[in-house]
């Protein structure tokens, strides 16, 4: 028997048919393996039907069918054909789809069994390997060797027998290292993404791409890529819908895919409408970014200017951040931008905060008194005082403080937005030049 030529037909109608055509067909063909002997074969067929079930997010029904492929697979003589290598594959299958539902520890647990150590030489389940093993460091919060896992494997050629059932996987290395802020790695794995949805030719895997090139340009602040790759999205994802709504007539689908394809874009209409908001938050301190206050600045601005109430603007930044960046690293530089960002939108109810750049921010006040700021401004500075040993106990330039300025007047008419801004920023480097630590007020 030629499993490998099985092996190719199952990755081609698991990754190119649609789902429930896929089940189907393998359903019947495990039904009627089942009257022989050939447990190797109904193996396979039940890896087909779980890597179905795992492709649509069923992991539950996924993990029964692979661990019913791999009680096939150890039924057999040792002496059969491929046999060790469908184990180790299989075992892998098993501990990807714990890390799906966080079950990390049982994941590294069969990651550890003898069955997948003895087949690490092998470049199919190496390179299988390596995408699970980036998966695990970046949810058990080890970036420095997820970079490393995923370097390694970026260095390997692809595998053309496995890179279609490789397209989830990519697609969550992907945006674990977005969330890292590791672009070069990003893009190479964006360009990995672009070659599996060109040969998938499927709308779903468009509508995944299209996903991520807007996360991807939204990262890196590519503004007019983004608004483009936006709108291909949304025209991906109607035609997606047109699709769904023939097949559904058809009625190709089982009862439970139906209803888990219909959960599916409800969600996908979901993250198109809160795409906007995702945009406009800043990842790392939660507070908005740059984009929304370009959106919400000016038009406080213009509603002050037309209600002749004061608009108050505070830039404020880290001092001495770069020098603790190079003593400790971007980890602890990252831990310490959280927590400002934390303690500002605990105390910023009746205040706009936001994430202009690196480690400055900026707070906008409409109708507030200079009083009323400077008392937003000693207590963000008193409780950041008392959050220092949450970082690191021994600071070796002195407790971490910050710089404030502002500006708070009624905006004339011969003001812009960008005025406010500007003398803000130079407030801020008025005190950080007398005496870091400080609030400068100034006028426009």
């Amino acid at each position: 028997m030629n499993y490998q030529e099985e092996i190719g037909l199952i990755n081609q109608m698991v990754f190119q048919q649609s789902d429930q055509d896929t089940f189907d067909y393998f359903k019947k063909r495990l039904a009627d393996t089942s009257k022989d002997s050939d447990a190797i074969l109904r193996g396979l067929f039940c890896h087909a039907l779980g890597t179905t079930a795992y492709k649509v997010g069923l992991y539950g029904r996924a993990i029964d069918y692979f661990f019913n492929s791999l009680d096939c697979y150890q039924s057999v003589d040792n002496s059969t054909p491929y046999r060790a290598d469908l184990i180790s594959w299989e075992t892998i299958e098993i501990a990807f789809a714990h890390s799906y539902i966080n079950q990390t520890k049982l994941s590294r647990e069969f990651l550890e069994r003898e069955s997948v150590q003895k087949s690490i030489e092998n470049k199919k389940i190496q390179h299988h390997l390596l995408l699970l093993e980036g998966v695990l460091a970046y949810k058990e919060d080890k970036p420095a060797l997820f970079v490393s896992k995923i370097q390694t494997l970026l260095e390997l050629p692809l595998n053309p027998s496995t890179i279609l059932r490789d397209f989830n996987e990519f697609i969550l290395l992907f945006r674990y290292s977005i969330a890292l802020e590791e672009y070069e790695i990003s893009l190479k794995i964006l360009d990995i993404l672009t070659s599996i949805a060109t040969q998938s030719n499927r709308i779903d895997s468009q509508c995944q791409l299209a996903e991520c090139k807007v996360l991807y340009y939204k990262s890196t602040n590519d503004i007019i890529s983004y608004k483009n790759t936006f709108l291909e999205l949304i025209s991906l994802t109607n035609l997606k819908e047109k699709e769904y709504k023939k097949m559904k007539e058809k009625n190709i689908y089982l009862t439970d895919i139906i209803f888990h394809q219909y959960e599916q874009k409800v969600k996908t209409n979901k993250r198109i409408a809160n795409l906007k908001e995702i945009a406009e938050i800043d990842s790392l301190t939660k507070l908005p970014n740059r984009y929304r206050i370009n959106q919400y600045g000016p038009s406080q601005f213009l509603k002050a200017r037309k209600g002749q109430k004061n608009l108050g603007v505070l830039m404020l930044d880290i001092d001495n951040f770069k020098l603790y960046n190079d003593q400790f690293g971007h980890l602890i530089g990252d831990k310490y931008l959280s927590l400002l960002g934390k303690v500002l939108r605990k105390h910023s109810d009746n205040a706009f905060a936001a994430r202009l750049s690196g480690d400055e921010f900026l707070v906008i006040f409409y109708d507030q008194t200079n009083e009323q700021i400077k008392e937003y401004c000693k207590t963000i500075s008193s409780e950041l005082k008392n959050c220092d040993q949450i970082i690191i106990d021994d600071l070796p330039f002195g407790t971490l403080t910050i710089s404030q300025g502002v500006v708070n007047e009624i905006p004339d008419y011969d003001m812009t937005w960008e005025d406010y801004v500007r003398r803000a920023d130079y407030a801020l480097y008025k005190g950080k030049r007398s005496n870091k630590n400080q609030i400068t007020f100034v006028n426009v």
